[in-house]
């Protein structure tokens, strides 16, 4: 006999479903980032997820990370922009990045369009502070040692553009709530 896989109902008038799909969480961080990219004005679009190993990943240097922990989450995001690509991130006049800072920003401001995004999913991440990395080692302390690598690469017509994930993401903790309002880019929040 096979086993069956029930999932809990939602109480009712919360406009919640059941746990969502493992993809679930993919697509949010593709479409976070391919979002926070068009609006610096580079067009990125996103290609298959893959699992690979920390030594086999061909990360452009310096990379930003920033840990979260949330349900089911402890995990950090990793972005990794080539030159070829941070030459045409358009910023405002009077900012002027370097590269470290560049992806220090741009992951600190991903990982807030994620969080954003998982509160629709009755999900509240703890982030920490986004760090860069020069070297494979340097981000072997910044992200956790357990857990698989996930990268993301999105396609631009300059290069591929990497955001990884690495760490435990447990998907099955992820309940859609259509009661939930999201905050829009330039929101006052108040605390």
């Amino acid at each position: 006999m096979a086993a069956e896989r029930h999932h809990a109902t939602p109480p009712r008038g919360t406009g919640a479903t059941p746990p969502a799909q493992p993809g679930v969480f993919d697509t949010l961080i593709q479409s976070s980032t391919v979002a926070l990219f068009h609006d610096y004005g580079v067009a990125a679009a996103p290609l298959t997820p893959t699992f690979i190993g920390v030594e086999d990943f061909r990360a452009h240097y310096p990379l930003a990370a920033i840990g979260f922990r949330g349900p089911g989450m402890d995990a950090a995001l990793i972005l990794s922009i080539p030159l070829e690509v941070s030459a045409h991130v358009r910023m405002e006049a009077s900012r002027q990045l370097d590269q470290r800072d560049l992806a220090r920003e741009l992951v600190n401001q991903a990982m807030g369009r994620i969080k954003n995004r998982l509160s629709q999913y009755q999900v509240t991440l703890k982030c920490g502070l986004p760090a860069s990395a020069n070297t494979l080692r340097d981000l072997d302390r910044i992200a956790p040692q357990r857990g698989p690598l996930t990268v993301y690469r999105l396609r631009t017509i300059y290069a591929q553009i990497l955001v990884a994930t690495k760490g435990a993401i447990d998907p099955s903790h992820l309940v859609y709530s259509s009661a939930t309002v999201l905050n829009g880019e330039g929101d006052i929040i108040v605390f």
